[in-house]
């Protein structure tokens, strides 16, 4: 992928999943650590934070 490209990402989310990204997304802009999003074949979101698995 260039820079001048962008991965657009279509998944659901229930309550529980909304808080995990929002905790994802608020350590990511406290620490600045790295943050992966994927989805899977169900079109759920998974996070991957630096260090967990």
């Amino acid at each position: 992928m260039t820079s001048d490209e962008i991965d657009v990402l279509e998944f659901s989310l229930n309550n529980n999943e909304i808080d995990e990204l929002t905790n994802g997304l608020n350590e990511l802009k406290q620490t600045g650590k790295p943050i992966h999003f994927d989805v899977d074949g169900d079109n759920q979101l998974i996070i991957h934070k630096e260090g967990s698995e």
